[in-house]
C-alpha cells in the first residue's frame, strides 16, 4: 500500500476519530485493510516464488535474440526443457518482455487557421427547405 494512503488512514483514525467503517467508506478501501493499517499488521499478501524463476535467464536470453516472441512460443520451448507449469503462467511472466504494438494511426496537429472542414446541410421540412453551412476549424475543433 502506498505510504500516502497509509498516513491518511492513520490521520483519519487518530486525529479525526473516524471509525474503521467510516474510513473505509471515505477512502473506498476494504474495512479489513483499514483495520490492518490501524493495528500495524501486514497489509500485502506475500506471493509464492514463481515456478518460472529457474528459467528466467533462459527466457531473457530468448527475448534478447528474438524480441517478438509470442508467449505460446516461449511456452513450447519451455516444455522441451521440462517445464510443468501452465501457459497462463508463462503468458503473465513474459508480458514485460513482449513488445508493445504501435498505434495504427498518428494524431494530426494543425496550426491555428491552417485547416478547416466544411459541410453543407440541407434539411427538408414541412414548411420548406432549410440550408446550412458548417465549418469546423481543425485546430480548435
Amino acid at each position: 500500500m502506498e505510504p500516502m494512503v497509509w498516513n491518511q488512514i492513520k490521520h483519519l483514525y487518530d486525529v479525526e476519530k473516524l471509525s474503521i467503517r467510516q474510513i473505509a467508506q471515505k477512502l473506498r478501501r476494504a474495512r479489513k485493510t483499514v483495520a490492518r493499517v490501524i493495528h500495524n499488521e501486514r497489509v500485502m499478501r506475500s506471493y509464492p516464488d514463481s515456478m518460472l524463476r529457474p528459467y528466467d535467464r533462459l527466457i531473457d536470453q530468448w527475448y534478447q535474440e528474438y524480441p517478438f516472441l509470442k508467449a505460446s512460443q516461449v511456452y513450447e520451448r519451455l516444455k522441451s526443457y521440462g517445464f510443468k507449469g501452465s501457459y497462463n503462467t508463462v503468458s503473465v511472466w513474459t508480458r514485460r518482455y513482449r513488445q508493445k504494438r504501435r498505434q495504427s494511426y498518428h494524431e494530426l496537429t494543425f496550426l491555428p487557421g491552417e485547416e478547416a472542414q466544411i459541410d453543407w446541410i440541407e434539411e427538408r421540412l414541412s414548411w420548406g427547405a432549410a440550408y446550412g453551412f458548417a465549418m469546423i476549424l481543425a485546430y480548435s475543433r
